[in-house]
């Protein structure tokens, strides 16, 4: 049962803040893949440089890959392309 959608991510970014760091580039791919449905569904929360900038210097070509497709789905729209920094 969700409490609320707010306290649901609040959650999930508790366990999500330690994915970033895991060893296996297919694990932070999963993550970031999981996280750009989230920059769909909450843009003005997701999209700051807290949430992009380290994704987008990841060591893996994937994990990056994943992180520009999220960010290419939200700026789409054009509302949004305006908070690009």
């Amino acid at each position: 049962m969700l409490i609320s959608p707010v306290i649901d991510i609040q959650h999930l970014l508790q366990c999500f803040v330690y994915r970033h760091c895991d060893l296996d580039y297919n694990i932070r791919a999963e993550c970031v893949k999981t996280m750009g449905s989230w920059f769909t569904h909450y843009p003005t929360h997701f999209l700051d440089g807290s949430y992009v900038g380290w994704v987008l210097s990841d060591s893996s070509t994937p994990v990056r890959l994943e992180a520009v497709r999220a960010l290419a789905i939200v700026y789409a729209q054009s509302e949004y392309v305006g908070w690009i920094t």
